[in-house]
């Protein structure tokens, strides 16, 4: 690209000071035109499917076929190439994780960010906690604050919760006035009030709840057992 634009560069020249002004006209609006197919190449495409031998050189890859590009480990830090080699983030990253809504939350410097498949930052790594983006929302955590956030770092909610805890098999435990219950992964929602003493852990959409006794509730807050019981496992 270098050698092409120093030959158009001569080429102008030679057409201002030899050639005559249409000449020169002329010469100046092919150039562009060179310049820019040079550039942008629409002619060119790419890969469908990664060549190993590109990150023969990286220490660790994973790639994502529907964007075309890879993540790629050297020397414990992650970047970001496209299929055709080119090296859209140089390796700097603690971590970068699978993309969602076509963008991959990273872990830069103890905090969280996300970028897009060009490999530019498009929110900044500042929060503590970060999940992945669904359906173009994603749950961070900055300062002991917890937020819904949009693909753009805009703020769509504030959340109330003192503590929320990692997800697991769809739902994560959430903390509010030392009582404690649950947000859907699906969608950030409460699904269970945060009116329980102790939550068990959601499994196959059952939970073993307690307030001064134990008993069981689904999913949807349906109470399964009745809470008569000082144990229940």
């Amino acid at each position: 690209l270098i050698i092409a634009i120093l030959i158009v560069i001569v080429w102008m020249l030679w057409a201002f000071f030899v050639g005559s002004s249409t000449l020169c006209h002329l010469t100046c609006l092919t150039s562009l035109v060179i310049v820019g197919l040079i550039y942008f190449n629409p002619f060119s495409s790419m890969p469908d499917q990664l060549d190993e031998k590109i990150v023969a050189s990286y220490d660790r890859y994973f790639k994502v076929d529907s964007l075309k590009v890879a993540a790629v480990c050297k020397d414990g830090k992650w970047g970001l190439i496209d299929y055709n080699g080119e090296v859209l983030a140089k390796p700097h990253l603690d971590s970068i994780f699978p993309f969602h809504n076509g963008l991959a939350r990273n872990y830069w410097s103890y905090r969280y960010g996300y970028m897009d498949k060009k490999g530019k930052t498009v929110i900044f790594n500042r929060y503590e906690e970060a999940t992945d983006f669904r359906d173009g929302k994603a749950l961070v955590m900055d300062e002991n604050i917890y937020y819904i956030i949009g693909t753009k770092g805009d703020t769509l909610t504030k959340l109330p919760y003192s503590k929320v805890h990692p997800f697991k098999n769809g739902y994560a435990k959430v903390e509010l006035n030392k009582k404690v219950g649950y947000i859907r992964e699906a969608d950030f929602e409460e699904n269970i009030p945060t009116t329980y003493e102790w939550l068990g852990g959601m499994i196959n959409g059952y939970a073993i709840a307690k307030n001064s006794a134990r008993g069981m509730i689904d999913s949807l807050n349906n109470v399964i057992i009745p809470f008569k019981y000082k144990y229940l496992i």
